[in-house]
């Protein structure tokens, strides 16, 4: 038996009632940054785990006006009760993305408003964040962020100057007294793909995880998956690259073993994608797998044997890597009342391990922050739709 929580926002012109679950337990929900009837006004999140135990999730808020965009940080260590620890004031935008490090949380944004830029909050004292810094070296906005916390490395991926003009996936360091990198003042050690500014859409990267010496990269204009080798960061090496028919790729996670990939597609009717990347030479798709065949999966994110997916207009869906190729639906919850195919309900799912709870989990939609308590049992699965794998 695992516990998962998480915090969830519903899609626009939803109720807050409770969502139809399976599971899952609904425990609570907050809405400090309520929409516009028939709006969004949430996007993305993450998780912070202090390290006295205390948990948090920052949720991106859009804003409704110019300036009232930014960050909005919720202490979650009981999630029967919530609270907002602080907010960051940010861009206005509709896309906002921030992961963790230590004691700080990334946030980045394709808003060009007031305080642009990738931003750098502190949290050692995370009832009370602060803005520490904001970085704005050879890039300004940045589409989504990724973090390697073993070796101290953070990606900005999809980045642009404020000419509107895109700068390529950019690697920074963040703990490297050698360079003076420091998690407040990082420095860039490598650009991808290098060259010329503006980079072609062709060579765009939407989203990247680093996990060991691989970087997977998502170039979702010309349906690529790509895989670098970042063993000496600074000089990251593509060794491999493909596509696929239906391919708009937008964001893959390997599972544990590093065989398989899961990749998904933003496009509607689109199921997750299975490689098996054993052999990188030669990566085969070996299995695909939806919920409903209407639906848009958006991202997913492995963790332990768990495979996370926030599906929008189908909410969280929890599977269950046993068999990594026959991934099994065990948990789900369903936050959006409307039908399905278009992009309202979940659009993010944050996954993370702490002391309390094997699994808990952060769940950004677009109307209104839920909290939930999941208990998941393996054996309960799968209804879900799959094809294919030998």
């Amino acid at each position: 038996m695992a516990a998962l929580v998480f915090l969830a926002v519903v899609a626009p012109g939803a109720a807050l009632a409770d969502p139809p679950t399976r599971n899952l337990t609904f425990k609570s929900q907050k809405n400090d940054y309520a929409p516009a009837p028939g709006g969004q006004n949430y996007s993305a999140c993450w998780s912070y785990i202090h390290r006295d135990g205390r948990e948090y999730a920052a949720i991106g808020v859009n804003g409704l006006t110019f300036s009232t965009g930014g960050t909005a940080i919720y202490n979650v260590t009981n999630p029967a009760a919530p609270f907002l620890a602080g907010f960051i004031p940010g861009p206005q935008s509709i896309w906002r993305e921030m992961k963790s490090y230590r004691d700080w949380i990334y946030v980045v944004t394709e808003g060009g408003g007031t305080g642009y830029g990738l931003q750098i909050i502190r949290m050692t004292n995370p009832d009370s964040p602060v803005l520490a810094a904001t970085y704005n070296t050879n890039f300004n906005l940045s589409h989504t962020v990724s973090v390697d916390t073993t070796r101290g490395l953070l990606v900005c991926n999809g980045t642009r100057n404020l000419s509107g003009n895109a700068t390529g996936m950019r690697i920074l360091a963040l703990n490297n007294t050698g360079i003076g990198a420091t998690p407040e003042t990082p420095v860039e050690i490598a650009w991808w793909p290098g060259g010329a500014i503006p980079v072609s859409s062709s060579e765009y990267i939407h989203d990247s995880v680093p996990i060991g010496n691989r970087l997977y990269a998502s170039s979702i204009y010309p349906g690529i998956q790509r895989v670098l080798d970042i063993t000496n960061a600074a000089a990251p090496t593509e060794i491999a690259s493909w596509n696929y028919p239906g391919g708009f790729t937008h964001n893959a996670w390997p599972d544990a073993t590093g065989n398989w990939l899961y990749v998904t597609d933003e496009t509607k009717g689109e199921p997750l994608k299975i490689f098996d990347i054993s052999n990188l030479g030669a990566p085969t798709l070996a299995n695909t797998i939806t919920s409903n065949p209407q639906s848009i999966v958006h991202n997913a994110h492995v963790s332990g044997a768990e495979l996370f997916l926030s599906n929008y207009t189908e909410g969280i869906r929890v599977l269950d890597l046993s068999d990594p190729c026959h991934p099994a639906e065990f948990g789900w919850a369903d936050s959006y009342p409307g039908p399905s195919g278009g992009y309202g309900g979940v659009w993010a799912v944050a996954p993370w391990v702490s002391r309390r709870r094997r699994y808990a989990a952060a769940a950004a939609g677009k109307s209104a922050v839920r909290i939930a308590s999941v208990t998941s049992a393996r054996a309960l699965a799968s209804s879900v739709l799959m094809t294919g794998c030998s």
